[in-house]
């Protein structure tokens, strides 16, 4: 008897996970719509300094604790410091409180371990959505990537909503809201270098999914594997040099080659622009389904099954 009653506790234990974290990804969509409607775009995921130049290296959740009922976590800043001043050396302070939302509940290690702010702040489960590169992509002018951005760790698209100093707004939404993703899960390995408030260099607090061949959930805790990743930069007036991606990172390694992946059997739990929020097979097909989901503006139709 308690064979045949075990999975089925299971699978209810998992259901009520999953429509938990289908409520988070709600709130942060609900988030989004009210920081548009009070500031006229989404929040940037890293911040030019108070002189416009140089990066403040904070994350698009900075941008959204106005619109969580969380705006009293600025009173823990040091005094002199707010959000339009503060650095990422500020952030250990405002990590150090969990937000419940933020997290999958089938989160295990809610807390960084190494890399940026160590010292236990908490981390948060959900990214925006940057974009999607893949040099083998059309229209080629939507899918490769600005060199202006152009980093050694690897594409920064900028066709998604939230991206390096992005200011992207409903109207630049070309796509339509019910056909752009807005976030989604993360599961690099328990992502454990990165807490909820910093950025790192604008190339880690946001997911990516830019190659077709790098599927969901794969970037999960235990997983050993390589897969391919090909992106490519476009030519700007900036005089930046050419970065061309073609590489077989490890799947275990932290890193910035990650897609989108969760806790969930099966899938991940993705929002969109417009409010819904769905759930995204690990099945689902990146090139022709999900990739266009993530860009804004590629003018490409797709269904999500």
């Amino acid at each position: 008897m308690i064979a045949l009653l075990l999975p089925a506790v299971q699978a209810a234990r998992e259901a009520t996970r999953r429509m938990q974290c289908t409520n988070n990804v709600k709130q942060l969509s609900l988030a989004l719509h009210n920081c548009h409607d009070a500031t006229g775009t989404f929040p940037s995921e890293v911040y030019p300094n108070a002189a416009g130049t140089g990066d403040r290296q904070i994350s698009c959740y900075m941008g959204l604790i106005w619109y969580i009922e969380k705006s009293n976590l600025t009173n823990l800043l040091p005094a002199g410091v707010t959000v339009d001043t503060m650095t990422h050396q500020n952030t250990n302070v405002l990590c150090a409180t969990e937000i419940s939302f933020f997290l999958c509940p089938n989160v295990t290690d809610k807390k960084n371990k190494t890399g940026n702010n160590t010292g236990g702040n908490f981390i948060a489960s959900y990214m925006a959505n940057s974009g999607a590169a893949e040099s083998e992509m059309t229209p080629a002018s939507i899918y490769s990537w600005d060199k202006t951005y152009a980093s050694t760790n690897g594409p920064r698209p900028t066709n998604g909503i939230i991206f390096y100093r992005s200011k992207i707004g409903m109207n630049d939404i070309a796509d339509g809201t019910s056909n752009t993703l807005s976030w989604s899960e993360i599961a690099w390995n328990e992502f454990v270098g990165m807490t909820w408030a910093r950025s790192s260099a604008a190339t880690l607090c946001y997911a990516k999914a830019f190659a077709e061949n790098v599927p969901i959930n794969l970037y999960k805790k235990g997983v050993t594997t390589t897969y391919n990743i090909k992106a490519s930069a476009t030519a700007t007036s900036s005089g930046a040099i050419d970065i061309d991606v073609d590489i077989n990172p490890a799947v275990t390694a932290q890193t910035t080659y990650g897609p989108w992946g969760s806790y969930h059997p099966g899938g991940v739990v993705g929002g969109l622009c417009d409010g819904s929020v769905r759930f995204l097979s690990e099945t689902i097909d990146m090139r022709t389904i999900l990739m266009r989901f993530a860009s804004r503006n590629d003018g490409q139709t797709a269904s999500l099954p």
